[in-house]
């Protein structure tokens, strides 16, 4: 009987072990939220990310090969749904292209405010001017981000400007990767991955 306890209770361990290590780990710091020309460029409830594991997002189709994460966070939405009054540039298969604003895209990590009952923006991603690594890679092939370095390069790209959606309108899951080990020579703390539905 005390051997079939004991079976038992190891049994219960292993299966708790096993649930708590499918739990997506998240920063303890910060939560992450989406944002772009499409609506508030603020950290609100309503766009806030999910965290979620890297075998999560590998099943949503990111490729994580040999990539170093410490959390990814992913949400969904729909992009193109009203036009905004501004533009946005890319460069897509070699030629400089202007994009209805709707069509660019950030992340916040934020911080709530108990006394103000409001998010602090502590970073934009990307966004050099930021404390730490703010650079972004694009993890799909649907993401333009601009030269990241304060002179405009020969296109007129500089970190001044925004990332840029080239795959048009439609329902999408953004994916948000911050790396544990950061690329000293590019700065890339982040991969974005831009999923479409």
């Amino acid at each position: 009987m005390k051997k079939l306890f004991t079976l038992a209770f190891s049994a219960l361990m292993v299966l708790g072990v096993a649930s708590c290590g499918s739990k997506a780990p998240a920063d303890p710091d910060h939560t992450y939220h989406a944002v772009g020309g499409w609506g508030d460029w603020n950290a609100t409830d309503d766009n806030k990310m999910e965290a979620i594991t890297k075998s999560d997002a590998e099943a949503l189709g990111v490729k994580l090969d040999g990539k170093s994460v410490e959390y990814i966070y992913k949400y969904d939405l729909t992009i193109g749904s009203a036009n905004v009054d501004w533009e946005a540039s890319a460069k897509v298969n070699g030629e400089v292209k202007k994009f209805n604003g709707k069509f660019t895209i950030k992340a916040i990590a934020a911080s709530w405010d108990k006394e103000e009952e409001t998010y602090n923006h502590d970073q934009w991603i990307p966004n050099p001017a930021d404390t730490g690594p703010a650079h972004v890679e694009a993890l799909t092939d649907n993401l333009f981000f601009p030269a990241y370095q304060k002179e405009k390069d020969p296109d007129g790209f500089s970190w001044a400007d925004n990332p840029v959606i080239t795959s048009g309108e439609g329902d999408y899951t953004f994916v948000c990767v911050k790396y544990t080990t950061v690329s000293t020579a590019t700065d890339i703390g982040y991969g974005f991955a831009l999923l479409k539905k």
